[in-house]
């Protein structure tokens, strides 16, 4: 027995020697649904064991090479044309690894924050049909949220292709998903999809750390955190403002602490006051409330309403919400910005009275239930409205939370982490929605951009690489009166970026957005605008008349502003031109201005009063009125020009 036990330790050792030496490595995106860019040299790349020969071998050509002293390796596959499926196989000493399922086709790179990564999941209300179709020949990869701050990486941390069906479908960006749906509708190729996003992103986080010196205020944020001590600091205090504030707060509440939790539907309401949801704290007698709140609403439900599962819609919440019914909790969100879409499985919803109970914590001065979102029960037979007087009890009283940093969206951190290992991609062009996290402070936007523009055409070694942008929706409550904005002047810059950069194209979202919602769900006209602008540019189709319609100059006739508009089709008016057109006198007093087309131009008629007039602007504001389209139904872009 003992001689046996030794010889089978010896093998084990001899066996995990063996797999030690195994080193044939590719990285996560080179893998199963692979997407290669076709009628272009793409290179593939890994890792062996150092000094040793790789083999790569498709489309029944072979191609080889050494890795060098660090085990690296990469080969230049030559141009190909649009084909697949096939498979890559890859050989090194005794190891060999095939990729199966890869196409020649398109691939695009799809960044920027949440409005990029938001996943077909959360427009299904909008497209309700979009989850059943399927098309196998769009994929996705996406890759995983990380940050680096000292040095550019090498290797994303993990991913996988995923195929435009089934469950993974619902996982998609939505708007790079209709991009693509588009393209592949004009061209019948295979549609990559590389999803490199990050929610909440600044686009300093972007940049380069040689791009990141032309901007002071941001180099000294980025100086800040190569200091290993500092973020470390940092992240830990994060954690600690975190952990304090929601211990001291549960510990304090007393829905869950009375011996009759708040949320059990024995407990008596009798004592409890009534709001009528949806509503905004600051508009109640909650207007100076931080802390968590509770509140009930009662429906009656009859037995043929109970069969199957049921749909809860609470709108949105600011900022966490923990819902329950008749005592069983069925979803909690912990910020603002998702939908609350509860489903609740058979048998939480009984016939007769049933009890929904939500608690809200808001951790700052706003907080409430926002208006025009949707508050219902959806049950077997009907649509419940929810809206309406619900019952109410403050839990526990806090102090506002203090600030905390992400560190991730410092500067430099994603562009290390997120784009630098994708640098032996070949990609078709670029997808760019970004801007948000940007708009409180718009100055320099537009160098900002020429800086990711060249870093990232400087990374892929590609001087022309397309990039098709996003100016911003339309957000915010709206304004009666002209107003100085921030987001204005945000798309101002991005209309100046797509204009001081060779091939660089912008779709406005200046009417698909949602005045309640930083993440609108109009993705599909967008994607469609952006994927217009790309057949006709990187594929070269004829007469799409892709582009938005711009002013190119305003002067003054008399009493009359004559704003000069270049466009591929005829101006329309599409709403009503009251309160879209402004004009200021030197001192910059904004007044509105009514308006009328002549031709392709707009005149304007100057305003009572007004002798010297200035400037003059269209929708330019938060949340401004859109009314001037070209007939291709594209709205004509904002401006804010000077008159000569």
């Amino acid at each position: 027995m003992v001689n046996f036990n030794l010889k089978f330790a010896l093998f084990l050792l001899l066996l995990s020697s063996s797999l030690a030496k195994a080193q044939l490595k590719l990285p996560h995106l080179i893998s199963e649904g692979l997407v290669l860019q076709r009628a272009q040299p793409n290179t593939l790349w890994g890792w062996a064991n150092p000094g040793e020969m790789v083999r790569v071998s498709l489309q029944q050509k072979t191609y080889s090479v050494a890795t060098n002293a660090e085990g690296k390796w990469q080969i230049k596959i030559p141009a190909q044309k649009a084909s697949g499926p096939f498979e890559i196989h890859i050989e090194s000493g005794s190891e060999q690894i095939d990729v199966r399922n890869v196409f020649f086709g398109d691939l695009w790179l799809c960044s920027g924050p949440s409005n990029m990564e938001l996943p077909l999941s959360r427009v299904i209300e909008r497209y309700p049909q979009i989850l059943s179709e399927a098309n196998p020949y769009i994929r996705q990869f996406t890759v995983p949220d990380r940050y680096a701050f000292d040095e550019p990486r090498d290797i994303l941390s993990g991913g996988y292709w995923m195929l435009a069906q089934g469950k993974d479908l619902a996982q998609f960006s939505a708007l790079g998903y209709f991009f693509a749906q588009e393209v592949y509708k004009a061209t019948g190729v295979a549609i990559g999809l590389v999803n490199s996003a990050l929610g909440g992103s600044p686009i300093e986080a972007w940049l380069s750390k040689e791009s990141i010196k032309a901007f002071p205020k941001a180099l000294k944020a980025y100086e800040e955190v190569l200091d290993p001590d500092f973020v470390r600091a940092a992240l830990e205090k994060n954690e600690e403002i975190q952990t304090k504030w929601y211990s001291r707060l549960n510990e304090t509440d007393a829905g869950l602490n009375q011996a009759t939790k708040w949320y059990e539907p024995s407990l008596s309401l009798k004592s409890w006051d009534s709001l009528q949801l949806p509503f905004w704290y600051k508009n109640s007698s909650l207007a100076q409330h931080i802390g968590s709140v509770w509140f009930q609403k009662e429906i009656e439900l009859k037995e043929a309403q109970l069969k199957g599962e049921n749909l809860l819609r609470l709108g949105r919440v600011i900022d966490k919400d923990e819902t329950f019914v008749n005592g069983v909790k069925v979803g909690e969100i912990t910020y603002q910005y998702p939908p609350r879409r509860y489903t609740l499985n058979k048998g939480i919803l009984k016939a007769g009275k049933n009890r929904i109970s939500v608690r809200v914590t808001n951790t700052g001065e706003r907080g409430g239930f926002l208006d025009d979102k949707p508050y219902f029960l959806i049950t077997e037979t009907d649509s419940i409205p929810l809206s309406g007087y619900w019952k109410y009890k403050k839990a526990a009283e806090m102090p506002p939370i203090e600030a905390t940093e992400f560190i991730r969206w410092r500067p430099v951190g994603l562009y290390h982490q997120m784009i630098s290992p994708l640098k032996h991609v070949a990609f078709k062009g670029v997808l760019w929605y970004q801007g948000e996290s940007n708009a409180d402070a718009p100055a320099a936007y537009a160098r900002k951009m020429s800086h990711l523009i060249s870093d990232w055409r400087s990374l892929f070694q590609n001087k022309s690489l397309p990039f098709y942008t996003v100016q911003l929706a339309n957000y915010k409550a709206y304004s009666a009166d002209p107003q100085e904005s921030s987001w204005a002047e945000l798309r101002l810059e991005q209309h100046r970026a797509s204009t001081t950069n060779s091939n660089v194209f912008m779709a406005s979202a200046i009417d698909l957005g949602e005045w309640n919602d930083i993440h609108p769900l109009a993705k599909k006209e967008l994607g469609q605008r952006m994927a217009k602008q790309a057949l006709s540019h990187s594929y070269n189709i004829k007469g799409l008349k892709a582009h938005h319609p711009f002013a190119t100059s305003a002067t003054i006739k008399k009493n009359t502003v004559v704003i000069h508009i270049k466009t591929d089709s005829n101006l329309i008016v599409k709403k009503s031109l009251e309160q879209s057109f402004s004009i200021a006198d030197k001192s910059g007093d904004f007044k509105w201005a009514s308006a009328t087309i002549v031709g392709n131009d707009l005149h304007l008629k100057l305003p009572k009063d007004m002798q010297k007039p200035a400037r003059v602007r269209y929708a330019y504001a938060d949340n401004p009125k859109s009314s001037v389209y070209s007939e291709n139904g594209l709205p004509l872009l904002p401006f804010d020009l000077e008159l000569h």
